[in-house]
């Protein structure tokens, strides 16, 4: 009875030897349950529909996503922690949260995005006219060139065909051929 005992022992010792080593190899890992998913959804504050393309990034880390034509976006494997979620698109005011990230768990970012105006500032008559279109809209932001491409006034007479190659950048600033004071008393008026 003996052999049979210690034999039946040892089968059943061995049974869970060989089921404790593949919870380790294809169990959850250590490096699993330190990390956690954000996810969320994107979308535009005057219209609520998705918006597609939008980079999230989770700031100080290298991880980041971006969203579908749902306006949904996953990232996966994020380390646990407090961190801030931005949300950048080309034509919507740049958006951030905070989130929480669990071991294991799945934090939510949702963001409403404001589009933003593209005001063109070729003249300050052009653009003053632009931010009221825009106010009239309802737009909240404007997104205001630093530089304008004018050409150089003796290229564009003596070259003409360079005069789409040779610029100079206004700045917008002191040494600009325009003033640009009522356009930015405009801004600070709307």
């Amino acid at each position: 009875m003996r052999t049979r005992s210690f034999d039946r022992s040892r089968a059943i010792t061995g049974a869970v030897a060989v089921m404790a080593a593949f919870a380790l190899a294809f169990g959850p890992s250590p490096l699993d349950a330190q990390t956690g998913t954000l996810t969320g959804t994107i979308t535009a504050a005057s219209t609520g529909q998705p918006v597609n393309g939008v980079q999230v990034t989770v700031e100080g880390t290298n991880f980041g996503s971006l969203t579908n034509t749902a306006g949904r976006f996953v990232v996966i494997g994020v380390p646990t922690g407090t961190y801030t979620i931005q949300a950048l698109s080309v034509g919507y005011r740049t958006e951030t949260t905070e989130a929480s990230i669990t071991s294991g768990g799945t934090a939510t970012a949702d963001f409403s995005m404001t589009v933003a105006a593209v005001i063109p500032l070729h003249t300050p008559e052009e653009g003053i006219r632009e931010l009221e279109h825009a106010h009239a809209l309802g737009l909240k932001v404007a997104m205001i060139p630093s530089f304008v491409r004018r050409p150089v006034p003796r290229v564009a007479r003596g070259y003409p065909e360079l005069a789409n190659q040779v610029f100079w950048l206004d700045n917008l600033s002191i040494d600009s051929e325009h003033d640009y004071d009522p356009f930015w008393a405009k801004c600070i008026e709307l």
